[in-house]
């Protein structure tokens, strides 16, 4: 049978071959036992039940989607792909021509999947679907995601709408060259840029507590790594302050979550629970839940910002006046690196990077290390 496609199609479902009804049918899953329009229909959020085959097939020329089989031609008795012999595949070349924008080729089950390894040679994205055999329905509501996910319209594709070309990719030397900006900034002793090695020295005196959770320490490696790519890509100087400030707020957060007993009573308008070293995240769902405005945490009302939280490690004595002002300040930095209409620039500095490692550290000093 001849391929449905066109030179708007954009997904092509591939399958085996037609069966015997479809064959003399003249139309694609003929079949009623076949579920392939079941899916298709579920898929776009569009029953096919009472279409005509031709309704059927404007849908999916309408969504971009095309049909077309794996074989031009094979032995195959009882249309069972399991007794498929002397296949011959069709000429998948003629695709480029015939729909030259095809961006994913859905093989529908592993018989048509053989056919990977051509269309792969000839540039296509495919993925394997599940079978819309009637003998493959063990796991129909795995089967139906499968196919959601691949034939659910992702929106407009502007690069094609407006003729967009890829950038050019760069070779090696020209990505790991020293970027203009941050060729200005020269060692005074040399007047050379500092090597990675210069500025490692001195990343790696900044660091962390033991007592520091890992997953502020691996937000702060991050921003480490990104000032040492400042290198390379000025714009990470300013990226590398930002995650260094989100490893504050992180610190804040897990500070606030270190001070409560373990399991910690949690109350809300309509329950009350022991939860067992709970993040803040996990009890601020709970919180924006229904009915959950009212809640407690040891006793106390659950602090939902960070402003709050501050207040409560204050309040607690966890912290003092000044180291509250302190990340005050860089929660306001980081609004601010966070909320313009332009890129805000940096230039390169420590500074931010030693500034919150001493106040993440300040926070954490007081629990006891035990490495």
């Amino acid at each position: 049978m001849p391929p449905v496609v066109d030179e708007d199609t954009e997904i092509l479902i591939l399958g085996t071959l037609p069966s015997d009804k479809s064959i003399a049918a003249e139309q694609y899953y003929a079949n009623p036992g076949n579920d392939f329009w079941k899916l298709v229909g579920a898929a776009l959020d569009n029953s096919l039940d009472d279409l005509s085959y031709e309704d059927k097939l404007a849908l999916l020329k309408a969504c971009r989607i095309g049909l077309w089989d794996a074989y031009h031609s094979c032995v195959c008795p009882g249309s069972m792909d399991g007794n498929i012999t002397e296949q011959v595949r069709n000429d998948f070349n003629i695709l480029k021509s015939l729909a030259p924008n095809i961006r994913l080729i859905c093989f529908n089950g592993k018989g048509a999947a053989e056919a990977e390894e051509p269309l792969h040679e000839l540039g296509f994205k495919t993925v394997l679907l599940p079978s819309s055999s009637p003998a493959n329905r063990r796991d129909q509501d795995g089967r139906m995601i499968h196919w959601m996910r691949a034939l659910r319209p992702t929106g407009t594709d502007f690069n094609r709408k407006y003729g967009l070309e890829p950038e050019p990719v760069l070779d090696d030397a020209d990505v790991l060259s020293p970027d203009g900006l941050s060729s200005l900034f020269t060692r005074v002793d040399t007047g050379l840029i500092p090597s990675l090695s210069d500025v490692q020295s001195v990343l790696g005196k900044i660091l962390l507590i033991p007592q520091v959770p890992d997953s502020v320490k691996r937000t702060f490696q991050i921003a480490k790594r990104l000032y040492l790519f400042g290198r390379f890509e000025y714009g990470f100087y300013t990226a590398s302050q930002h995650y260094a400030f989100l490893a504050t707020e992180a610190a804040i957060f897990s500070r606030w979550t270190a001070s409560l007993p373990n399991p910690v009573n949690v109350k809300g308008k309509n329950f009350s629970q022991q939860m067992f070293s709970p993040s803040h995240s996990q009890l601020a769902e709970l919180f924006y839940a229904k009915d959950g405005r009212s809640l407690s945490v040891d006793g106390l009302p659950f602090p939902n910002s960070l402003t709050k939280v501050l207040k409560t490690l204050r309040e607690g004595s966890v912290i003092d006046e000044r180291t509250e002002k302190w990340l005050t300040a860089v929660i306001g930095l980081r609004n601010d690196l966070s909320h313009h209409e332009s890129t805000t620039m940096l230039p390169p500095s420590t500074a931010s990077l030693s500034t919150a490692a001493q106040l993440i550290n300040t926070l954490f000093d007081s629990l006891p290390c035990t490495s």
